[in-house]
């Protein structure tokens, strides 16, 4: 995704603490996609959200739930040869946490969560 005036030559993504941030450089590294500038790093969504609909750069979003942005003309999609990596949501917990109420907690978030939009109530 990217705003409608971009710097096109800086990546904004997240940092490798994050999924999304070490899915997006897997993908990269294994296509060999060259860096023209050191990439901005967030440790947050949010703000690579902001970042990028305000033009400091291009990254690497869930598209389906920032489709309200996309129609509105604050982010544009972003046409590549190859596609973007597939980034699975899970609902994750420690181990050591694993109790009755946790694991039924993650079972309800797969069977009810819809990733589609941004905050869902």
């Amino acid at each position: 995704m990217l705003a409608a005036t971009v710097d096109y030559d800086k990546l904004l993504t997240q940092s490798d603490h994050s999924g999304l941030g070490r899915i997006v450089d897997r993908w990269l590294e294994e296509n060999m996609v060259e860096q023209i500038n050191p990439p901005v790093i967030t440790n947050s969504l949010l703000p690579l959200i902001g970042l990028t609909a305000a033009g400091m750069g291009i990254s690497y979003t869930p598209k389906d739930c920032l489709r309200p942005l996309i129609d509105a003309g604050q982010l544009q999609l972003l046409a590549t040869i190859d596609p973007g990596p597939a980034v699975p949501y899970v609902a994750l917990f420690k181990p050591q946490l694993k109790s009755v109420l946790v694991s039924d907690i993650c079972l309800l978030a797969q069977e009810c969560c819809d990733f589609s939009g941004m905050f869902t109530a």
